[in-house]
């Protein structure tokens, strides 16, 4: 049986000097994730590329923007409605895709009363977190 290319690779952070996490995390991608709750469920995306996986809404950071710059971008792409981002951080953290390191900032956000439309990314939706947690990005879910 051969592993699953889209599958995220866990690797063992503790083992890495402290020294070597510095490296890791300013050498590793940019990438935001979207932590938007409404009565229980939160928005997500059913990602066209990932066989309509519902995922967290996020994406890259693109050259010289900001992670918040990007997550109210990113937010506002893929939900079709305007994005309210707070602008402290959840957190970050480091986790491996594809053989990637990438460097995940997530943040807290709302929509408001807004209906979800969806882009071309896919269509949006709300969803329980137990969903999202079994969906694309488990391992990065689940730390959020």
């Amino acid at each position: 049986m051969h592993p699953d290319p889209d599958a995220m690779v866990t690797v063992s952070l503790d083992a890495i000097t402290p020294w070597g996490y510095l490296a890791l995390r300013n050498a590793a991608r940019r990438s935001v994730a979207l932590v938007i709750p409404r009565g229980g469920l939160f928005a997500a995306i059913r990602s066209h590329k990932h066989d309509e996986a519902p995922e967290l809404p996020g994406g890259k950071v693109q050259e010289g923007e900001s992670a918040y710059d990007a997550a109210k971008r990113e937010g506002g792409e893929e939900l079709g409605v305007p994005v309210d981002v707070d602008e402290t951080p959840l957190g970050e953290f480091l986790h491996e895709y594809r053989g990637d390191w990438w460097l995940c900032t997530a943040y807290a956000a709302s929509v408001g009363d807004a209906q979800l439309v969806g882009s071309a990314e896919g269509d949006a939706v709300w969803e329980e977190r137990a969903v999202l947690e079994a969906s694309t990005y488990p391992g990065v879910t689940r730390r959020i």
